[in-house]
């Protein structure tokens, strides 16, 4: 009976070990999805292809990250640009990326990963404007770009430190949509992504030119800010801090084996597009 006992109690206890051992390994092998907010504009970063599927160089970069974290599901969903940082706030997105610069007031409320992208704006004006030649000449005319953009951030902070009483119009819809609309006169200016512009304008001619602001221009309208970087944005918080750290040692693999200046060659026709690792960084940090 003590024999029959004793190997009872035993296969018992293994019972629970063998438990407790199937779930740890269970709890190693949790999965946890990201919830990763795009916009699908403006083409070439992100957009929907003819299958109805968001692709563009965001969206190949916010794969290729997760691709390399196993740890992680990615869940990526299409809404209003306005809603990616607010959806943020909410807590219904842990990730937002979609062509998003750095701003003092964003730095207080996110964190930002490295950068993956750099580029340029230019100003879009109709052919036959000359009036528009130079950052002076934006005062008194009107602009129109996307709710929430840094576009927008920069067009607001430039008319209050100036006065420049540049008229400020507000919109949800593409840029395809806005060009034309600056095309009819609608509208004075732009002031949007140089890749933007020559993709949609390959697609379909407009009668509108453009030009860079000189770097003094550049310098006064951004106010010194770095506006040609472009970061994947997260709350700041503990989570997202760990999140981001993961997603910053993808982003370095990805750009030193060459997978980012695939993107870029394919989306843009160019690798000048994509950040160079600090060197001296990187020897500091080893």
């Amino acid at each position: 009976m003590r024999i029959q006992k004793l190997a009872a109690a035993l296969a018992a206890i293994l019972s629970v070990t063998l438990l407790a051992g199937s779930l740890s390994l269970a709890a190693a092998d949790e999965v946890t999805t990201i919830h990763v907010a795009n916009a699908a504009m403006p083409k070439p970063y992100s957009y929907l292809g003819d299958d109805g599927e968001v692709t563009g160089y965001d969206i190949e970069v916010i794969k290729a990250i997760f691709e390399r974290l196993p740890q992680y599901e990615l869940d990526l969903e299409v809404t209003e640009f306005s809603s990616i940082l607010t959806g943020i706030d909410a807590g219904r997105y842990d990730l937002g990326i979609n062509c998003l610069k750095s701003t003092e007031e964003r730095k207080e409320k996110y964190l930002f990963s490295d950068p993956y992208l750099l580029d340029r704006n230019v100003v879009v004006v109709r052919e036959d404007n000359d009036e528009i030649q130079s950052l002076a000449d934006f005062a008194g005319k009107s602009v129109v770009d996307l709710t929430g953009t840094i576009g927008v951030t920069q067009m607001e902070n430039y008319n209050a430190r100036t006065g420049a009483d540049i008229k400020i119009n507000y919109s949800e819809a593409d840029y395809s949509v806005l060009l034309t609309e600056l095309e009819d006169g609608k509208y004075d200016f732009m002031y949007l992504n140089k890749l933007t512009f020559d993709t949609l304008n390959a697609e379909k001619p407009y009668a509108l030119k453009t030009f860079f602001l000189t770097p003094e221009d550049q310098a006064e309208f951004a106010d010194g800010a770095d506006i040609e970087s472009t970061y994947i944005l997260a709350s700041r918080t503990d989570e997202g801090q760990a999140l981001i750290d993961d997603v910053n040692g993808a982003l370095k693999s990805l750009i030193e084996d060459g997978t980012l200046n695939g993107f870029a060659e394919e989306y843009f026709g160019s690798t000048d597009y994509v950040p160079v690792l600090d060197a001296a960084a990187e020897t500091e940090a080893e």
